[in-house]
């Protein structure tokens, strides 16, 4: 804060002391992040994990409602 009212009062333009907080402390400071192809790889890669654990959990919970079906028929010997 005192770094911007110091450029502030040497007569700077507020786009000139953007640019100089854009060079000396990149994205951290200005909270722009670029576009980086690694961090699209990792949401990606959450979004993915995420479904295939959707999946897997729909699955066993369809098999335990099968087997809940298949016990209520009878079991095997109804089967047999």
């Amino acid at each position: 804060m005192l770094l911007i009212r110091k450029e502030l009062r040497s007569g700077k333009s507020d786009r000139a002391i953007y640019k100089k907080l854009e060079y000396e402390y990149e994205e951290t400071i200005l909270n722009t992040q670029k576009f980086d192809w690694h961090t699209i790889g990792v949401w990606l890669s959450l979004v993915s994990l995420k479904a295939s654990f959707n999946v897997i959990l729909n699955i066993i919970k369809f098999r335990q409602l099968l087997w809940i079906q298949f016990e209520v028929a009878g079991g095997i010997r109804a089967y047999s």
